[in-house]
């Protein structure tokens, strides 16, 4: 099950990856690619150890589960909030 999960973790996150990036490139103005793209990292990779150190004392006050639980329900939060919505597309 630990597999299966982690494979389906590993596609999830490559093609969130691909599809960002190429959506970020698309709507960028060319001059503020670097400046954007930067930006981006600077926040994905930094918020990594922030959420590292905040999982311990939400762990050890409540229980793993719950951080656990906790990260997918904030994962999907921003999923949703993220994802498309059918009445802002466009046909172009």
């Amino acid at each position: 099950m630990a597999w299966l999960a982690d494979l389906v973790m590993g596609l999830g996150a490559g093609s969130w990856t691909v599809l960002s990036a190429a959506n970020r490139q698309r709507l960028t103005p060319g001059p503020m690619m670097g400046r954007v793209t930067s930006a981006h990292r600077v926040l994905a990779r930094g918020l990594v150890p922030l959420g590292a150190a905040l999982a311990e004392p939400v762990a050890e006050a409540t229980s793993e589960r719950a951080v656990i639980v906790g990260a997918a329900v904030l994962t999907a939060a921003v999923a949703l909030a993220a994802a498309p919505r059918p009445w802002r597309l466009r046909s172009g």
